[in-house]
């Protein structure tokens, strides 16, 4: 892992920050080029689609996916094969019901015969984080991840951020010892213009420091997870003092669930709204807020199934537009 090696631990902070900016050069030319604003531009079109427009493209979206898991992955052939589907079965998107549901489980025993035999080129290694009991390998492709980052600016947009943009990162990424005593618990990605710190030397102790260096760097947008924000927002309101940053717009969240009580303190202290964001390592559904604080299934990211709850009677609805694009 890159935070973990030796030469990165050793290295002062100058070094790092050079490793982390190249590092960040490389990620940002293969996952903000061309192919990825090809991307972009698609789904800030399709975000303005309309209920039925929206369910004819997670149709034909469907189609094609489950026309090629039948033509080239093993398991989702005898998967069909053995409940008696075919992909010109799918006529409706209520027609995927005559499949089966897929577990962890089945996804762990099915190995590498859940990989496209046809797929050429480059392949990244993924894995979930195990909170189920059950740590999971996947697997993306460079088309995938551009789709992913997509998705994840589109809602960075909504919270007013621009390509290009400074924003800050407040979550896992172990960018400074974990036994370090003493600040900066923070490292300058200059190749993505991000600032990015240690969410896990964040303290009632370290929140001046961590306060002070986000109003130095100034960013638009905050991505954090909310436990992190919550602490720094309760720690302004405490010690009576502002933010003193001129360019935040938004913050963006995701890992941990938030209550209104949070999005009011955090709005109380920063002056700006939370959007959220869940997704999941598999890249199968993905659940985000709008500019009205909403939460939706983001209908033109896949087709999503609901399994009806007892007491539950109003599932999230599909994300609709909340205004116009003009």
């Amino acid at each position: 892992m890159f935070f973990t090696s030796p030469v990165y631990l050793k290295s002062p902070v100058w070094a790092q920050e050079l490793m982390l900016s190249t590092r960040g050069w490389v990620r940002a030319a293969l996952r903000e080029g061309s192919s990825f604003r090809a991307e972009l531009a698609d789904v800030e079109k399709t975000q303005w689609l309309g209920p039925e427009d929206l369910a004819a493209l997670q149709l034909a979206r469907l189609q094609k996916t489950v026309s090629s898991a039948y033509a080239h992955v093993p398991f989702y052939q005898q998967l069909f094969k053995s409940v008696g589907f075919e992909p010109g079965d799918l006529k409706t998107l209520a027609d995927l019901g005559q499949l089966p549901i897929i577990s962890k489980r089945d996804v762990l025993d099915a190995g590498d015969a859940l990989l496209n035999r046809q797929h050429r080129g480059l392949k990244i290694q993924a894995r979930t984080s195990g909170t189920t009991g059950m740590a999971m390998v996947n697997w993306r492709d460079l088309h995938s991840i551009n789709r992913e980052n997509a998705f994840v600016w589109r809602q960075v947009m909504w919270a007013g951020m621009k390509l290009g943009d400074r924003r800050a990162w407040i979550r896992g990424d172990k960018v400074v010892p974990a036994d370090q005593k003493n600040a900066p618990f923070w490292r300058h990605n200059r190749g993505e213009k991000l600032l990015m710190m240690s969410s896990f030397h964040l303290s009632e102790a370290s929140a001046d420091g961590y306060l002070l260096a986000l109003e130095a760097f100034d960013p638009v947008v905050i991505m954090a997870y909310p436990s992190a924000l919550i602490l720094l927002a309760r720690h302004l309101i405490a010690t009576g003092r502002r933010y003193k940053g001129k360019s935040l717009t938004g913050m963006m969240t995701s890992s941990e669930t938030i209550s209104d009580e949070q999005r009011r303190i955090v709005f109380e202290a920063f002056g700006v709204r939370m959007f959220d964001w869940y997704g999941a390592s598999e890249r199968m559904t993905a659940i985000g807020t709008c500019e009205q604080g909403q939460y939706h299934v983001i209908s033109d990211y896949s087709y999503t199934e609901l399994i009806p709850q007892p007491g539950v009677t109003c599932p999230l609805p599909p994300y609709q537009p909340c205004g116009s694009p003009g």
